[in-house]
């Protein structure tokens, strides 16, 4: 029997500040077994792998913004015999570069490889040393460094859950989730993100603790968005694999089930697209 191949899809939301919003779903079928990462844009119907043979473990993808057209880069990190630390990958000309680290172990952070997000090109993620901060890379000239802090003090022997998300289309949104005290709450920039601005916090809401989803019990990748003041957010169900879609206003807290599995071999996914097998 042949395998059967993983689908790619993303969610549209259909009237978000209705009573009722309605998801679409858009495919994007792919072969993706002789690959460890790819490139995915479901709108154009196009998909870019990353041969094995290059034993590249993916982190974030972002651009170059000094350059008028965009070319679509790969941060992640290379596993040889002679270098083991971080790499470029370019997708254009298939070529892998290797590069210098703030530190050897950036890479070992579970929160940076499932909360980065792609801003203007950059990459953004959280970090802690020992306060809670985010840290960018910017392929324009392939270095890292700390960007700024968050909006809430570290507290300690508290698991605490944070999720970056892009607010906008030009400034960041932070989802605060402690496993402890079950407090949920979502800090917004007050203007759009630039290299030379001091950032400016502004807690935007607090959400309803019933009904809303552990996020210690989640395996893959965690997605969401803010629109006006409803929170949409993707993620696994770990009691049935298959993902779901939580819609959050006010002290409502709906949650919509899809009816399939997410693919079990893959975590890193870039934001708001699920994978499932077969059709």
């Amino acid at each position: 029997m042949a395998a059967q191949l993983p689908f790619i899809y993303s969610i549209d939301i259909i009237k978000p500040n209705s009573n009722a919003p309605r998801l679409e779903l858009r495919e994007v079928p792919s072969d993706l077994i002789p690959h460890r990462a790819l490139l995915c844009n479901p709108w154009l119907r196009q998909v870019k792998g990353i041969p094995k043979k290059h034993q590249f473990g993916f982190f974030g993808v972002g651009y170059d913004n000094s350059r008028p057209e965009k070319v679509y880069k790969m941060l992640g990190y290379y596993v040889g015999r002679q270098y083991h630390g971080a790499a470029i990958y370019e997708s254009a000309p298939q070529a892998l570069k290797c590069i210098d680290t703030p530190d050897k172990d950036w890479s070992s952070s579970e929160t940076a490889r499932r909360t980065n997000v792609c801003l203007n090109g950059n990459l953004y993620w959280v970090e802690s040393n020992p306060e809670y901060f985010i840290r960018s890379f910017d392929f324009s000239t392939e270095n890292f460094k700390p960007f700024c802090p968050l909006p809430c003090q570290k507290i300690q022997d508290l698991d605490e859950r944070f999720l970056l998300a892009v607010y906008k289309r030009d400034g960041f949104s932070l989802l605060k989730h402690c496993d402890a005290t079950e407090e949920v709450e979502v800090w917004v920039t007050k203007n759009k993100i630039d290299k030379e601005e001091v950032v400016v916090w502004i807690k935007l809401m607090t959400l309803p603790t019933t009904n809303f989803p552990r996020l210690s019990n989640v395996f893959y990748r965690v997605s969401y968005f803010i629109f006006d003041k409803t929170l949409f957010m993707c993620m696994d169900d770990y009691t049935s694999g298959a993902p779901s879609i939580y819609i959050v206003r006010g002290d409502m807290c709906k949650k919509i089930q899809q009816g399939f599995r997410m693919f079990p071999l893959t975590r890193d996914l870039t934001k708001s697209y699920i994978m499932k097998t077969g059709k």
